[in-house]
């Protein structure tokens, strides 16, 4: 049983070396990320199948150790028309708390499914009062349960009032959610996360903040992270797409056609290469979506590895 999180697992990073990727997704087994030596994971109860979630367990009760996250799954169940209440989450976190290092927030999603366009403010601040709420009624039924509290993630959106997010420090909360809109443009992110983290940066101590979905390596270098997580290395390899230090490809396999065929020999050659760095051939990750899951997966270890905390000075919009 988890009493704390396992954060020797971990890098201390917060802008003291690496970054955390953690690796989310379904497809795979918990064996095949952890033979390549991933030791972070976040699952979502409702994204990811019983049966990942099952394995995750039986591999902390062997000592097949990984750092683990787990997420409400909030989001899938509301894009599906659905709502899920903290009752149905906390009686489903009895039964994982045991299991992972950290649980995340039941979310308030605002507007409805299909109908983003038409959020306004009023309804982000009506949905980050119910997820604050949540937040404290959940920490609440957790330390009855005999849990340690400080182990439930709140969740800071873009969108809501940075009313929300210090409030969130006030409450002394050491490990925070940060969520970028993916219905925005990076220069919008950008200038949103300038915001966080001069909060967060201006307290006595920088609290550890996970960047949900936060894939760039851009952003994952100009902010002071504790973590990231990504699902993109799987779901990219399926759909043939790699990662490469040179690029992303989107397009090495489609419809039985090798995509690059037109590509000049010198990009062939350093793909190739860098393949073969990767323990893979060019034909193999043309034609085996575990090759490129493997070179996706070798291209997310060595980044987080490179990406330090590199600040940039802080700019302004010409137009907002």
């Amino acid at each position: 049983m988890i009493d704390k999180p396992r954060h020797h697992l971990l890098h201390p990073a917060c802008g003291e070396g690496p970054i955390n990727i953690f690796f989310a997704g379904s497809g795979f087994t918990y064996d095949y990320l952890y033979d390549f030596g991933i030791r972070k994971r976040l699952l979502s109860w409702h994204a990811n199948t019983e049966k990942d979630i099952r394995q995750y367990i039986e591999a902390q009760q062997e000592g097949r150790e990984s750092f683990g996250i787990i997420d409400s799954g909030a989001f899938t169940v509301w894009n599906k028309g659905g709502t899920l209440s903290l009752d149905e989450y906390h009686t489903k976190l009895q039964q994982l708390m045991p299991h992972f290092d950290m649980v995340a927030n039941l979310d308030v999603i605002p507007g409805e499914q299909g109908i983003r366009d038409e959020i306004t403010p009023e309804m982000n601040n009506r949905a980050a009062e119910a997820s604050w709420n949540n937040y404290v009624e959940l920490k609440r039924r957790v330390a009855e349960d005999g849990h340690d509290p400080a182990r439930v993630m709140p969740i800071y959106h873009q969108g809501e009032s940075l009313d929300w997010l210090r409030r969130i420090v006030d409450s002394g909360c050491d490990y925070i959610g940060i969520s970028p809109s993916n219905d925005c443009g990076s220069s919008r992110r950008r200038l949103w996360l300038d915001d966080v983290y001069e909060i967060l940066t201006s307290q006595p101590k920088l609290a550890k903040t996970h960047g949900y979905a936060v894939t760039s390596p851009t952003l994952m270098r100009e902010y002071p992270w504790y973590s990231v997580d990504s699902s993109s290395w799987v779901q990219l390899g399926a759909f043939g797409g790699i990662f490469t230090p040179y690029g992303s490809y989107l397009g090495v396999r489609k419809d039985g056609r090798f995509e690059g065929a037109k590509w000049p020999p010198e990009m062939k050659q350093k793909l190739a290469e860098y393949f073969e760095y990767c323990g893979t051939t060019f034909d193999d990750v043309v034609n085996d979506y575990k090759c490129r899951w493997r070179v996706n997966i070798i291209y997310h270890m060595d980044l987080e590895e490179q990406c330090c905390f590199k600040p940039r000075q802080r700019t302004s919009m010409l137009f907002e």
